[in-house]
């Protein structure tokens, strides 16, 4: 029973720990967009196509940079 309840306690960290970084993720591509917004039509379309990349995507590219 304890160490049910301990698992429990380590896979809720883990949820919060990865909500959060989405959270953080999301916002920090907010913050940039509105960066790109400031720009000139063509370097806002290039710097739209490096801000337009979801957080699946962010995170497998971590993960595949970590591997290296």
């Amino acid at each position: 029973m304890k160490s049910l309840s301990i698992s429990l306690i380590l896979i809720a960290s883990v949820l919060i720990g990865a909500c959060s970084n989405q959270q953080m993720y999301d916002t920090i591509q907010i913050n940039q967009k509105n960066d790109c917004l400031k720009l000139p039509q063509e370097a806002y379309e290039k710097c739209m196509e490096s801000v337009n990349r979801s957080y699946g995507q962010y995170e497998a590219q971590r993960q595949e940079a970590i591997k290296k």
